[in-house]
């Protein structure tokens, strides 16, 4: 591969929550539901790629970071998305639970949705090399990985694609599996979450949900020194990517 385009949606943390009717519920959610730390624990690192690759350029790896947190800008829905059915569009208009709404100016909506058009154009401008793969970079709540693996272990890490042309080839599924469990990590093909973001038609698109309890503390919301190892292991997944 020549190059890897790391899609970071969710790592963006909100401050205010004023616009909400009930403040204390969507922060509530918003702590379960951020993907706290992911901008840290996937971004590129130059001596693990130096080991995997016998150079010190990251430049084939390029991270691509939200601008707003998720519950002000979810990057992974659609335009037209269902989920607008139940306020949980591309901008939420309602919590999870339906206990807390708000509604924003029409000239606020429409700020937020050229940023949505903004980020997935410049993914896509990014996939423009042939030999281009995208990683939707994701954490996930420790009881939501509670479904199992093959093996009926508790998930660490899930590993996510789709069913059509945007699907990884074989090569690079088993290479994210047995990276993981090589570290010693419980990897769910597609479980507990599946799919991956297309950005781009005919790139493959590979996404890695990782298990907060791996590299933070999901109730003092504070990063670990687990998140060390954890970011070495996928330094060393992208540097065998770029080799394939």
């Amino acid at each position: 591969m020549e190059r890897i385009v790391l899609n970071i949606p969710h790592a963006v943390p909100c401050t205010n929550f004023s616009d909400w009717t009930n403040p204390e519920n969507i922060k509530a959610e918003h702590d379960k539901w951020t993907d706290w730390f992911t901008d840290i624990v996937f971004a590129p690192n130059v001596s693990t790629l130096r080991e995997t690759l016998g150079e010190a350029n990251t430049s084939r790896v390029i991270p691509v970071f939200a601008k707003l947190s998720r519950f002000d800008l979810d990057l992974e829905r659609l335009i037209g998305d269902p989920m607008e059915n139940y306020g949980q569009g591309i901008i939420y208009t309602k919590s999870k639970n339906g206990l807390s709404e708000r509604t924003l100016p029409i000239e606020e909506t429409v700020r937020r949705t050229l940023l949505f058009v903004e980020h997935h154009a410049k993914l896509s401008t990014l996939l423009q090399p042939e030999n281009a793969i995208l990683i939707d970079c994701h954490s996930c709540p420790n009881d939501f990985s509670e479904a199992g693996n093959a093996a009926g272990e508790p998930v660490d890490v899930c590993l996510g694609f789709n069913d059509d042309s945007t699907r990884p080839s074989d090569e690079i599924i088993e290479l994210a599996r047995r990276t993981f469990t090589d570290a010693g990590y419980s990897v769910g093909i597609n479980t507990p979450y599946s799919n991956s973001l297309i950005a781009h038609p005919n790139r493959p698109s590979l996404m890695i949900e990782l298990n907060k309890r791996i590299y933070m503390n999901e109730k003092t919301l504070e990063i670990n020194p687990s998140a060390d190892k954890v970011n070495r292991v996928l330094n060393e997944l992208y540097g065998e990517i770029l080799r394939t």
